[in-house]
């Protein structure tokens, strides 16, 4: 009954979510857009914690991201030169498992591997393991929790994942808390337009 309930309680958030986004107008998104991403940068250059995360360009350091989708953040405007060769977008096998795939933007393709037509990485590209993902959410918390789009892609595959995980979203997406279950994942960092939430930290 308890899982039932916050099964329920997942769905009405995601009902929520979505119509606090549909009323934000499109250019108020890319001006989000370009915050979200500059705090990413912020973060990556030496002002934090994560001084130096990104190494020169070598063979071994992935840098897993993602194509978003219209009503999430473009995290890409200020990194997408900085990381270009060092990038990994999801993918699908042939099972339906999500893998990340060696790739810059203008190689992605349009598909539906998720059940909904997204730009993803070619089928014969490379496939790696990244090192630190950038991971999507329709919501999260303030305590690093989060609600996807109820598919499980994500929960799924950083469930066996030891990097960084660093979750990107609107400032109207976070929450103090979420209804979380066992097998859904924390993310180490969130990343908005207003502010970067570290869990744990006062």
């Amino acid at each position: 009954m308890f899982g039932d309930q916050k099964r329920s309680s997942k769905k009405d958030l995601r009902v929520r979510v979505r119509s606090i986004l549909s009323q934000i107008e499109e250019r108020e998104l890319v001006r989000k857009s370009e915050l979200v991403s500059s705090n990413l940068h912020r973060l990556f250059s030496g002002d934090s914690t994560l001084d130096k995360v990104i190494p020169p360009k070598e063979e071994s350091f992935f840098f897993g991201g993602f194509a978003p989708l219209k009503d999430e953040p473009n995290w890409l405007i200020c990194l997408e030169e900085v990381l270009k060769g060092l990038m990994a977008f999801p993918g699908c096998d042939r099972s339906g498992n999500m893998l990340f795939y060696k790739a810059d933007t203008d190689d992605l393709v349009l598909t539906n591997s998720f059940g909904a037509p997204v730009l993803t990485p070619p089928p014969g590209n490379l496939v790696v393991h990244p090192k630190l993902i950038i991971v999507p959410g329709l919501a999260f918390g303030e305590n690093g929790s989060r609600l996807g789009r109820g598919k499980g892609f994500y929960d799924k595959y950083l469930e066996n994942f030891s990097g960084l995980k660093i979750g990107v979203c609107f400032s109207e997406q976070v929450f103090e808390g979420l209804p979380m279950e066992s097998n859904d994942v924390f993310v180490d960092y969130v990343v908005t337009d207003e502010k970067i939430y570290i869990p744990g930290e006062s």
